[in-house]
């Protein structure tokens, strides 16, 4: 006989109550925080107008902060149903709000736990059009005692409008907003005290919430149908009143702005406020795939961007003040404003996510990517930028639960890379600006100039020395601190050029370990099977393995060799004299370092070598010519796989001079850089120290008396850079 089964009883999660304060203080972070989750809840409701009221004592424990605004409000039925429901899924289906079709802000349904952060007690007075007065009165306090969530009371009261009548506090707060309909949420017992630079913080939070004022003139009126003021006691009148987006940031030195569209393609203008310059940018920005090998579109978009920046230095202040209308004694606070105001604030349907844009929150790493190249790039402070999506255009660009930032995905990053594109074209051309204001001679044009130590002049010093002639002790004091920087500069190029050549073997460590990681292996492998058949004491079985598995270790030790040969000329050693070395071999070190990834991209390589000696530090041209093939490996991938390619032509010209020069097929070098691609710090890689270049034409320059040069090729479409020795080659 089958015994009967035994149902077990159905288990049921039963929450503490105390769960709901652990996630209002996790999911919002701190007050300022809970008052803007209020502020976006008006927004979500339709108000046109909201207050935020500060009254009796700022103390913990005591005073209140209440938040009132002219939105639809709630019936008493939507408070029982919907507000009383944690977590309601109300919001996430229900994309769009009641009347003025708004994108609503709100979508996890916990956003009122922002009250329980402010004060210990809430009220919430609600009324819509037509309908009764809802009160409700919530003590946070049980929260933190130890009963269950379901055992959690709060009173819901229904009554004939009072707060919302025409003799009502909204009256009152709201004034000539007010309509006899909206919410007012009253918080008392602050849970912590305020003083008045959080007030002004709050403000300057608040300030930066909604859209930003158009940089430039300001006559044109601002639509703004979404307001926000302060109510505060006399003694804090001066924080008082409507908060506006500040004009600190409307009248930037450089700025640059337009859209993004989901396939990379961006229209942008760039602005000067100096020179009154504005052109139009066409770009088309790509990602790097997962393995390096390609180039995709973005995985987010489409996007408006509006970036403004500031030379910080006093000078720049003082040759704009003029347009800005600016006095000089505010022009220290005014620069201050906008170190305030700094940051890069992204808005998603018209409001800003949180952090983004706090002056402290540097989340494009602005900062450090500046330490590496500190001409060229702009740091966090220099900026104030806004970026604008939608939700729906965006939708895997989503909240972190604690409302302050982004999940971490591809399509966050891909952002980061966007808005980082969209800044470099600006750096590049506040770098052109800023050359041209304060250049003093002409160079060649794609030419390689005078080196990294170009700068380094005592001319005015001897000009002073001529006119003073008759001080001796002048005239010795300028010829030692000559011979002093002199012999300085030639111990930096000495240091350098060994820094350099130890850069250069980064670049291709990867490479360096992949190699040598498969010869080990080949070794370890073969070395495993001898050893087996050396412990079986059976000497037909030595003698078999060893047949098998000797080529596989002299293979193994073969490319060791191979491989340390090829890196040994970049070794960081002191430099040594030149040596006779065969041209060929000079371009075959360069071209094995980088074959595997030739191979692994797809790149097509052809050599032109004369047969010549030549008397050079290898380690030096190679070093060279590795940076010029490293550049047009990371060229090409902006190209289909099949239109990879990349020549190298080595000779003597009619003068004896040895002549090296690298071309590819990748897309070139535009018209308007290439004044600029020799100078120190110039880039245009996203993460590019644009030192590469400028050392390799330093040394082309400072120890063969020769030039690096961007030249025309009739060959391939892409760059072709030209390296000429004159001195120390004889054959």
């Amino acid at each position: 006989m089958m015994s009967e089964a035994i149902v077990q009883p159905v288990g049921i999660l039963r929450p503490r109550a105390r769960l709901v304060h652990t996630l209002g203080s996790d999911l919002i972070s701190n007050e300022r925080i809970a008052l803007i989750e209020l502020v976006k809840n008006s927004y979500d409701a339709d108000a046109s107008h909201v207050v935020i009221e500060f009254s009796g004592s700022f103390e913990n424990g005591e005073g209140s902060i209440a938040v009132w605004d002219n939105g639809h409000g709630m019936s008493l039925e939507t408070v029982k149903n919907v507000w009383s429901e944690i977590a309601t899924p109300f919001r996430r289906e229900t994309h769009f709000s009641e009347s003025a079709q708004r994108r609503v802000l709100g979508e996890k349904g916990i956003g009122r736990l922002a009250a329980s952060r402010i004060g210990t007690l809430t009220e919430i007075v609600t009324a819509r059009a037509d309908f009764d007065e809802v009160v409700v009165l919530v003590d946070w306090d049980q929260f933190q005692q130890d009963i269950y969530l379901d055992e959690v009371e709060f009173s819901i009261t229904e009554r004939s409008p009072l707060a919302f009548g025409p003799n009502g506090k909204a009256v009152d707060i709201l004034g000539p907003h007010f309509n006899g309909h909206g919410v007012g949420v009253q918080m008392t017992r602050l849970t912590r005290s305020w003083d008045e630079e959080e007030i002004r913080q709050l403000r300057l939070s608040l300030s930066r919430l909604a859209e930003p004022l158009p940089a430039g003139d300001l006559e044109d009126e601002v639509v703004q149908d979404f307001a926000i003021s302060l109510s505060l006691p006399d003694r804090l009148s001066h924080l008082a009143g409507s908060i506006a987006p500040s004009d600190a940031v409307s009248h930037p030195h450089y700025s640059i702005s337009g859209s993004v569209d989901p396939e990379g393609r961006a229209e942008l203008t760039y602005k000067e406020l100096l020179s009154g310059e504005s052109s139009e940018v066409t770009t088309e920005i790509s990602m790097a795939s997962i393995d390096g090998t390609e180039r995709r579109t973005p995985m987010c978009g489409p996007i408006k961007v509006d970036i403004r920046a500031w030379d910080l230095d006093k000078d720049a202040f003082e040759a704009t003040k003029g347009q800005i209308n600016m006095s000089a004694g505010n022009l220290k606070d005014y620069r201050a404003e906008i170190k305030e105001h700094s940051g890069v604030a992204l808005f998603r349907d018209r409001f800003r996510v949180q952090p983004f844009g706090d002056a402290t929150f540097d989340w494009l790493n602005l900062d450090a990517r500046r330490v590496n190249n500190p001409t060229t790039r702009l740091s966090n402070n220099q900026i104030s930028g806004f970026v604008f999506i939608k939700a729906d255009e965006n939708p895997e660009l989503k909240d972190r639960s604690h409302r302050e930032g982004l999940i971490d995905t591809q399509e966050y990053e891909d952002l980061q890379k966007v808005i980082l594109s969209v800044i470099q074209e600006l750096e590049v051309r506040r770098r052109k600006s800023r050359k041209a204001r304060n250049a003093g001679s002409k160079v060649t044009k794609g030419a390689s100039s005078g080196g990294l130590f170009q700068g380094f002049s005592l001319s005015k010093l001897e000009a002073l020395s001529i006119s003073r002639a008759h001080d001796a002790e002048l005239q010795q004091a300028v010829k030692e601190t000559q011979v002093s920087v002199e012999t300085g500069i030639r111990n930096v190029k000495a240091t350098l050029s060994r820094f350099s050549r130890l850069a250069t073997l980064g670049s291709v460590v990867d490479i360096v370990l992949h190699e040598g990681r498969g010869a080990v292996a080949r070794i370890k492998a073969g070395a495993f099977q001898l050893e087996g058949a050396v412990k079986l004491s059976q000497d037909e079985v030595v003698a078999a393995r060893t047949r098998r598995n000797a080529p596989r270790i002299s293979a193994g030790a073969e490319i060791l060799t191979s491989l340390f040969r090829r890196i040994e000329p970049l070794s960081g050693r002191r430099r040594g004299r030149p040596s006779k070395v065969e041209l060929k071999a000079i371009v075959d070190g360069a071209c094995d370092l980088l074959v595997p990834e030739f191979e692994r991209l797809n790149i097509r390589l052809s050599k032109r070598v004369a047969a010549s000696s030549v008397t050079v530090d290898e380690g030096e041209i190679i070093q060279v010519l590795v940076n010029l093939l490293d550049n047009a490996t990371y060229w090409l991938t902006h190209v289909e796989k099949d239109q990879r390619q990349i020549i190298v032509d080595a000779d003597r010209d009619s003068d004896g001079h040895v002549v090296i020069s690298v071309s590819d097929s990748g897309p070139g070098v535009p018209e308007d850089l290439r004044d600029d691609i020799f100078d120190p710090y110039f880039s245009t890689k996203p993460n590019g120290t644009g030192l590469g270049l400028a050392i390799a034409g330093s040394t082309v320059l400072d120890f063969y008396d020769g030039s690096l040069a961007l030249v025309e090729s009739e060959e391939l479409p892409g760059a072709t850079f030209q390296m000429t020795l004159r001195k120390r080659v004889g054959g």
